[in-house]
This record gives structure tokens, sequence and C-alpha cells, in this order.
């Protein structure tokens, strides 16, 4: 949860540098997050979260086809990164609860098996 309000709060920091830096260097870290968001089953935990992650991928990546817009390409590339970030999270998140889950159901159970070998 830092790691992504730092990243939000870099984003405005950035956008200003964002003229002179090509954006092609951000859609490729933007890629890599999306895939490991994939990877993380961020599609079954948060896919509303991936799907705005992909979406302005596609968008960075064709305002990056024109010098002109490489500023706007450059922030949705940025965007787009810590929304694969963020869909990666609540998908370790989610993965995690339901092992805490798992785990409360299999001491209950556990509990209520010794309870019944105690009243033997």
């Amino acid at each position: 949860m830092i790691k992504t309000v730092l990243c939000i709060a870099l984003t405005g920091l950035l956008i200003g540098c964002a003229t002179t830096l090509s954006p092609r260097d951000e859609i490729s870290r933007a890629e890599l997050a999306v895939r490991k968001a994939d990877e993380s089953l961020a599609s079954k935990y948060a896919p509303l979260d991936l799907v705005k992650a992909r979406e302005k991928l596609d968008k960075a990546q064709a305002a990056a086809r024109d010098n002109d817009t490489w500023p706007e390409a450059y922030r949705l590339a940025l965007q787009a990164r810590v929304d694969a970030q963020l869909a990666e999270e609540k998908a370790r998140s989610a993965q995690a609860e339901e092992r805490a889950d798992e785990m409360r159901r299999s001491i209950e159970s556990l509990k209520a098996e010794t309870e019944r070998s105690e009243r033997r």
C-alpha cells in the first residue's frame, strides 16, 4: 500500500519531467507490471484494476507513436504501471486472506476433533 501511495505521489513530480523523457522505458516498465499482475492472478482478484492498466497501456503505446504526444504517453504508461501494481497487490492480499481463512477453518476443525476425542 505504501509503495502504491509513493508511486502516485511521484507521478506529479515525474509528469513535469516527462517532456524530456522518452515514454518507451516507462511503457516497458508498465508492460512488465501488467505481466506480473497477470501472473499474480489479478484477473481473478482485481479485474477492474487490471483492465484499467491494460487500457492505459494501450493508450500510452498509441500516443508514443507520435513524438508530439510523448508527455501524454509517458503519463499514461506511468499510470498503467501504478494500476497494474495495485492490481497485483490486491491479488496478493486476497490470496493471503484466502490462506488465512483456510488456516482458521483447519484450526476450528482440529479444535472440534480434539474436543470430541477428550469426551470419549
